[in-house]
């Protein structure tokens, strides 16, 4: 197989997208239209999404570098599940998701979402791929998964840092009437998770908060400082009025401070 010339120009391109590349962006480099008919017959280079192609050198297209260029081919973001994946919200679906403003022909588009509203703090880039915000990601999967995913993936975020609460509780607020059942579905989960959920390192912590608050009946504090004989300790999980110099304290770390 011939080697497909890949100028410096597109080089870089092609690098901050996944090795992907759209027709237009193939041309200023010497590569018409033509001449990539030849070269998509020939098995040079393949196309992976509508007027998106890449060179058979980069190798098979991963779901990353497939969300890549379905975000390319409509100039969309992508959404719903794969935009949840690009934060490891979730396993990656098989079928990309991208999301377009409405008024261009969405329906041209092919399977593609569109939305009325798409503020500029509902995008975000995660590893070079557009996609939708951390927050608006999850108030548009809301009204589509279950109570018991949604809240998974909400504890996930909120623990992994990608979207503060009160930022997430706004923002389903603000959407409230473009998104209402998803609004409400995850205005539902916030309410219910335990309210230190987001300062919880892993999933653990927040399940242990959430089971002393279930079962006990009483707030546990998440990561929580207690100073014993002089000494200052880090608790995972804690109740600060329970705690006594001759108290059992499970997971307790020596501080550092």
């Amino acid at each position: 197989m011939a080697e497909v010339p890949r100028p410096e120009s597109i080089r870089r391109t092609a690098a901050r997208q996944h090795d992907n590349l759209t027709v237009a962006q193939f041309e200023p480099a010497g590569f018409s239209r033509k001449r990539q008919r030849r070269m998509l017959d020939r098995g040079e280079i393949e196309e992976v999404a509508p007027r998106v192609r890449r060179s058979a050198l980069a190798g098979p297209a991963d779901w990353r570098a497939k969300t890549a260029a379905a975000a390319l081919a409509y100039d969309g973001w992508a959404c719903g599940m794969r935009a949840a994946a690009l934060y490891g919200l979730v396993d990656a679906p098989a079928t990309p998701e991208v999301v377009v403003t409405r008024g261009r022909n969405a329906a041209k588009l092919g399977k593609v979402r569109s939305t009325k509203v798409l503020d500029p703090v509902d995008c975000a880039v995660v590893d070079g791929i557009p996609a939708t915000s951390p927050a608006r990601t999850l108030i548009d999967l809301a009204g589509r998964v279950t109570h018991i995913e949604l809240r998974t993936m909400t504890e996930r975020a909120l623990i992994r840092k990608l979207v503060a609460p009160l930022t997430l509780e706004r923002r389903a607020r603000e959407l409230k009437t473009l998104r209402p059942k998803g609004a409400r579905a995850l205005l539902a989960v916030l309410d219910a998770l335990h309210p230190e959920t987001h300062k919880a390192r892993n999933a653990w912590e927040a399940e242990r908060a959430e089971t002393i608050r279930l079962y006990l009946g009483v707030e546990a504090h998440v990561n929580h400082r207690v100073q014993i004989a002089g000494r200052w300790y880090e608790a995972d999980t804690a109740v600060p009025e329970l705690l006594s110099p001759a108290a059992d304290r499970p997971a307790l770390r020596p501080g550092a401070r």
